[in-house]
Formats: structure tokens, C-alpha cells, sequence
């Protein structure tokens, strides 16, 4: 009987030790694990953002196609249809697809971004789904901004503003479309190296660094973009007036509000992110989901929005 009690209790000892033991280990596993989130991702509302992305993309799409189906029939209509033909189609792919191109691509990535934080949402330790959530949700905005740039070139040439006068100065045809996608390139890229970096414990300093770099680029390209258009809006008024061959729709007028409107959300969005990044991974913005989804998903859907809106104020031309 005494040998019996003493086996029992040495064994309930060693169990007692192993399970103190395993529990040790498996908690000091869990504290030594890298934590790619500093919450656990919601997954309703990354649903929720996706789908609403998803529909205004298939919304924007059916616009550009419903304009071009329409300015087709228009020029056919013409008589020197015939003649110019291949220049007619040449213009009208390059007005209606070449344009919004980089606006689709932008909006696919956002898509791509909330599909994967659903899947982060089921495993946030899951590097792949941490990855593509972060570049993709970077980077977008650097899309969308190119087709805002573009469409703002269209217009100034379609309002014939000289180079040479003070209206004009900023905004040559040589130089304005092509340094604000510059900013756009060299900001994608940063972006887009520095959050493929960041799953890693090591190297997520380096890739706080290059992230806001690459903000920084995007912000500073950004400024001046806004700019250039407060420059134009309060100088071409009294331009125009001395000018009959400017007397033109006030459509321009909306448009020109529908992109105010838009770079302004990209530039709230990305001084957000900026200062997400400059407060380092374990920040009060990172460790808090509703700042992306107010901050950045929210102001990329109303530019998306903004930008839609505007195609009821674009012609073909």
C-alpha cells in the first residue's frame, strides 16, 4: 500500500511538472512568435470593403465602356469617319481605355488587399495573406493618382491654355504629367519594397524606413499636384475672359472640383499612413484597425467615388 502511494504521488508529480513544463513552453513559443498584427483583422468589415470596392470597380468599368460605345457612334456618324478611321479608334482607346487603365488597376488592387485581410482574419499569423494585404493597399493609391493626373493634362489642353502665360507656367505639356508619374514610380516601388520586407522581425524597421520614404515622395508629388491645380483654378477664370476662343462649357469646372476632391483624399490618406509609419509598427495607428479603414479605405473609395462622378463632366475629345 505505501509503495502503491508512493508511486501515485510520484507519478501525479511528474505529471504535474510536465504539464507545468509544456505550458511554459507553449506560452514562451507564443510570446516569441512575431506578431504580424497588433489586433485581430475584423472580418466583416474587410468583407464589407471588398464588396463595395468590387461593385464601384465593375460600376467605373461599365462607364468606360458605355463612353466609348457611344463616342464610337458619335464619330461614325461623321462623315470623315471613313477618311480618319484608324486615327479615330487610335484617339478613342487612348481617351477611354489608356487613361483609366492605371484607375482599374488601382481599384483591383484594393480589392485584393480586403480579400486578403479576410484570409488574415481567419490566421493572422499567415505571412502570405500579411504581404499581400500590405503591398497591395500601399501601393494602390499610386495607381489611381496616375489616372488623376492624366485626366487633369486632358482637360488643360482641351481648355487650350498657352504655356507661356501665367496660367499655364506650371503646367507644360513636357513636364506635368510625366514629374508627377515619376513621383508615382519611384513611390510605388519604395512602397511596394518596403512592405514586402516588413514581415520579417528583422527587418521591419528597414521597411518602416523605406515605406516612409515612399510616402514621402507621394506626399511631396501630391503637394505639388495640388497646387498646380489651385494655381490654374484661381488663374484661368480672369485668363478666359480676355480670350473669346476659351469660351467653353463649365464642365471643366466640375471635373476640375471632382479631382480637387480626389487628390485631397489620397493626400489625408497619405499623411495617415506617414504618420502610422514615423509611430513604428507597435504605434497607436497600427495597433488600431479602424484607422485603415477610415484613413485609407474609406478616403480610396471616395476618390473612387469622386472619380466616377466625374465622367459625367468628361467628353471625348
Amino acid at each position: 500500500v505505501f509503495h502503491k502511494v508512493i508511486m501515485s504521488s510520484t507519478t501525479t508529480a511528474t505529471s504535474t511538472a510536465t504539464s507545468t513544463i509544456t505550458s511554459s513552453a507553449i506560452a514562451s513559443s507564443s510570446s516569441s512568435d512575431f506578431q504580424l498584427y497588433r489586433y485581430q483583422p475584423k472580418k466583416g468589415l474587410a468583407y464589407v470593403a471588398s464588396i463595395l470596392f468590387g461593385l464601384w470597380t465593375v460600376m467605373i468599368a461599365i462607364e468606360i465602356f458605355v463612353k466609348y460605345v457611344k463616342a464610337s457612334h458619335l464619330f461614325k456618324s461623321t462623315t470623315s469617319y471613313n477618311l480618319n478611321r484608324g486615327l479615330i479608334k487610335k484617339t478613342l482607346s487612348s481617351v477611354c481605355f489608356k487613361i483609366y487603365i492605371p484607375l482599374i488597376i488601382g481599384a483591383m488592387m484594393e480589392i485584393g488587399g480586403y480579400i486578403s485581410r479576410i484570409f488574415s482574419s481567419k490566421d493572422r499569423y499567415a505571412k502570405i495573406p500579411y504581404i499581400a494585404q500590405s503591398l497591395l493597399i500601399l501601393v494602390a493609391p499610386g495607381m489611381i493618382s496616375a489616372t488623376i493626373y492624366m485626366l487633369f493634362h486632358r482637360m488643360i489642353k482641351y481648355l487650350n491654355v498657352p504655356g507661356n502665360s501665367r496660367v499655364g507656367i506650371f503646367i507644360k505639356d513636357s513636364l506635368l504629367v510625366k514629374v508627377f508619374v515619376a513621383g508615382d514610380i519611384i513611390s510605388f516601388f519604395l512602397q511596394a519594397g518596403g512592405g514586402g520586407i516588413m514581415s520579417k522581425e528583422s527587418t521591419v524597421h528597414t521597411g518602416e524606413v523605406i515605406i516612409i520614404i515612399g510616402l514621402i515622395v507621394q506626399l511631396v508629388s501630391f503637394g505639388i499636384f495640388l497646387f498646380v491645380q489651385l494655381h490654374f483654378t484661381l488663374r484661368y477664370r480672369n485668363f478666359s475672359k480676355n480670350f473669346y476662343y476659351l469660351e467653353v462649357s463649365d464642365k471643366w469646372k466640375y471635373l476640375n472640383y471632382s479631382l480637387f476632391a480626389a487628390s485631397i483624399f489620397i493626400l489625408i490618406r497619405s499623411i495617415v499612413r506617414v504618420a502610422e509609419f514615423v509611430q513604428g509598427f507597435d504605434g497607436f495607428i497600427a495597433s488600431h484597425e479602424a484607422f485603415l479603414y477610415i484613413f485609407d479605405g474609406l478616403a480610396m473609395l471616395l476618390t473612387l467615388v469622386v472619380v466616377s462622378i466625374s465622367f459625367l463632366f468628361t467628353d471625348i475629345g
